[in-house]
């Protein structure tokens, strides 16, 4: 039985870290593999599976680590439990299964909604190299920035 951890820990503080650290790899990694190089390496792939395991070991530790209410530490197991069952917890599992939120947005004033279906996005990339072409100038663009913020150390 995992013992219960302390939210301000040294080891919560390195979770999170690491956690970033793997965020950032992720959302450098997939796109490029699909932006540069139109296909799937097989160490990008491994990588991207060990992000998922480190995140799918968090979300048990997340049952396991405590949480303030109204400035008290929450020890009790069976409240952190229910605490992170009834927040977190559907998020983390959408995110690590790529599966749909299950949280509703409500908007403040009228507003269309529009959808493009994956499949949909993907005919498009496909079909219009043009299209392609701006998705690949702004991933580079973005990546540009991302690298400057952590190079500055503006991420960590």
């Amino acid at each position: 039985m995992l013992r219960i951890l302390r939210e301000d820990s040294t080891f919560r503080a390195r979770r999170n870290l690491a956690a970033l650290v793997l965020v950032v790899i992720g959302c450098l990694l997939v796109p490029y593999q699909f932006a540069f190089q139109h296909r799937v390496h097989l160490i990008g792939s491994i990588i991207i599976y060990l992000i998922d395991v480190f995140f799918l070991i968090d979300i048990v530790f997340s049952f396991r680590t405590t949480y303030r209410h109204q400035g008290v530490d929450v020890t009790d197991p069976k409240l952190i439990a229910s605490h992170y069952r009834r927040g977190r917890l559907p998020v983390d599992l959408s995110l690590l299964l790529g599966e749909r939120r299950t949280a509703s947005a409500k908007a403040l004033t009228y507003c269309d909604l529009l959808v493009l279906p994956k499949r949909e996005f993907e005919r498009i990339k496909h079909d219009y190299d043009e299209f392609r072409q701006a998705l690949k100038a702004l991933f580079s663009e973005r990546s540009e920035k991302i690298s400057a913020l952590v190079l500055s150390g503006a991420v960590l």
